[in-house]
């Protein structure tokens, strides 16, 4: 395993360089097979046609101990395509082929721990900075042994979407609300002044901010949502009388 991801994040991050100089991706490995799991983490770093940084797998791999983090020096060319073997690694050779909308494959051959392949098939969305992947390990030709799935994120606040100011006639209105998060939102407060009384409702992938009890003089309406990852971002609308 931990060959394995070495391989498959010193590819992968040259995929994420349009989008930051430098990030921070956490998440998870999960073998399904055997039950266990562990957490992984990557930093890297965008230096001129270089990508360098570090690469930290914890937990029970390969029932081992947690392995040391493991650094990285990688090359980026001017397609975002590419591809590349390395013959001799810890288990075995390695081959990876990436391009520039985040596809990732790797097939290890030659493995000296008994097994006879493994493949990796991964997905990174650069807009979102998430990866999600799936990993199975032969011990013999065309015999599955396991199977996991590997999961990482840039952790990041999530993003409120919508008009500052919305109009409003009587004593009622409401407005589309986007919202964008790499990982789930977990909780949604909404506040109202002057005696208004406002929710938001799930539409969608989206929200609708209904605000009702409006007075002539309008309302502030502060959403603040929460995500999984423990952080939150706050927006004001502001709804104001038109007839």
């Amino acid at each position: 395993m931990k060959t394995i991801l070495r391989s498959l994040f010193a590819a992968t991050v040259a995929c994420a360089a349009s989008i930051a100089n430098a990030a921070t991706y956490e998440g998870s490995w999960t073998n399904t097979t055997a039950m266990s799991s562990g957490d992984l983490i990557i930093d890297f770093e965008i230096k001129g046609s270089k990508v360098v940084g570090s690469f930290d797998l914890n937990g029970n791999v390969f029932n081992g101990p947690d392995p040391d983090a493991i650094k990285f020096n990688g090359r980026l060319d001017s397609s975002g395509n590419g591809s590349f073997i390395r013959k001799g690694t810890d288990i075995g050779d390695v081959n990876v082929t990436f391009d520039d909308e985040g596809n990732l494959d790797i097939l290890i051959d030659n493995i000296p721990a008994g097994f006879d392949e493994v493949r990796v098939d991964g997905k990174f969305d650069l807009n979102l900075e998430t990866f999600d992947g799936a990993y199975e390990i032969d011990d013999l030709p065309g015999n599955t042994a396991y199977v996991g799935t590997l999961e990482a994120h840039v952790k990041k606040a999530p993003v409120i979407k919508g008009k500052k100011k919305v109009g409003f006639q009587g004593k009622s209105g409401k407005t589309s609300v986007k919202v964008i998060s790499n990982v789930k939102i977990t909780s949604t407060k909404v506040k109202a002044s002057k005696g208004a009384k406002a929710k938001l409702v799930k539409k969608g992938k989206n929200y609708v901010l209904k605000v009702k009890k409006l007075k002539k003089a309008g309302s502030k309406v502060k959403v603040t949502l929460t995500n999984a990852d423990g952080l939150k971002k706050s927006k004001v609308f502001k709804f104001k009388k038109t007839g």
